[in-house]
């Protein structure tokens, strides 16, 4: 189906028109798909006494949150609705962008009547007259809502995260990983150290990152973004981004050992595992590591560890000799 010219995240709805003022609902698109909604609005549920520390509008988004049943979503493509619209930005999108995704082989006559039919079975299990809206060429998820999307949390965090880059300090790179400037295996020196790259294959800005605030994102990261639709051509741009900055806040964060779980092949994870191992003296888990390298870029690849890897395996064997 071939869509119009119009801007697909541009067009708006009247602010608070028809709406469900501040009705809480929070939607989960990492790992695996669910939807919590809370049964009243939030400025009702914020007359009550807050915890210490936690703002009325948290506790007010906490209380009595509860999810929404599987078997609301009985109708695959009205799940697949508020999974689109809930990826959007704004939560909103032009009418033929969402028929295009979800209807690509019809046409306009016969796809529309099936995006109002799906918007009704949405509605219903989302427990209002106003969770999804079609007027003229928008479709909108839950607008005036209070609603919280896990992908989008997660993204945030990552963006503020890498919006704290720092540059870099004078004396960065130093004499390379792996060997100090007298030859001797170096002591560690932290995980930023372990970036520098001789070779310059696994030079990376993310060295820079500030770890804690790498971390807090990663722990945001609940699992890739809607598995039962992996083969979903609309899911795909959004679950490789969110990978690839998941894979970032882990490098940045020096959480090398999940990095592996995620991207065996990834160089700079197995040099920070040979270069700790080093520092504590730890010579045979060193070439341990260095031939579980080797195998996967051989494997994957064929092709051979990075002359860093060279480098520090070659002092740890003529340490030990």
């Amino acid at each position: 189906m071939a869509t119009t010219g119009t801007n697909p995240r541009g067009p708006g709805l009247a602010a608070g028109e028809g709406t469900h003022p501040g009705r809480a609902v929070e939607i989960q698109l990492l790992g695996e798909f669910g939807v919590l909604v809370a049964a009243a609005p939030v400025a009702e549920r914020s007359k009550g006494a807050s915890a210490p520390g936690v703002t009325a509008h948290e506790t007010a988004r906490r209380h009595r949150l509860v999810p929404v049943p599987e078997t609301a979503w009985c109708r695959r493509h009205a799940t697949s609705l508020v999974k689109l619209l809930a990826l959007a930005p704004t939560r909103r999108l032009h009418r033929e962008v969402v028929l295009d995704a979800l209807w690509p082989d019809l046409s306009l006559a016969e796809a529309v009547p099936r995006l109002h039919k799906c918007a009704h079975y949405a509605r219903r299990a989302l427990g209002g007259a106003d969770a999804v809206v079609l007027r003229g060429n928008v479709v909108a998820l839950c607008p005036g809502w209070d609603v919280t999307v896990d992908a989008e949390v997660f993204r945030r965090a990552g963006m503020r995260a890498l919006a704290g880059l720092t540059r870099p300090g004078p004396g960065v790179g130093g004499t390379g990983p792996g060997v100090g400037g007298t030859g001797e295996i170096a002591n560690g020196g932290g995980d930023a150290d372990w970036a520098v790259s001789l070779s310059g294959r696994v030079v990376s800005l993310d060295r820079w990152v500030d770890k804690a605030s790498a971390g807090r994102a990663a722990d945001a990261y609940r699992g890739p973004l809607l598995p039962e639709d992996a083969h979903e051509p609309w899911t795909e741009p959004d679950r490789d981004q969110l990978r690839q900055l998941y894979l970032r806040m882990l490098r940045a964060a020096g959480r090398w050992e999940r990095l592996l779980l995620e991207d065996p092949a990834d160089e700079r994870a197995h040099l920070a595992i040979m270069r700790r191992h080093a520092a504590r003296g730890e010579r045979v888990e060193v070439l341990r590591q260095f031939d579980r390298l080797a195998a996967v870029l051989h494997r994957e690849f064929g092709a051979t560890p990075c002359e860093d890897a060279l480098i520090l395996r070659a002092a740890v064997l003529c340490a030990s000799a």
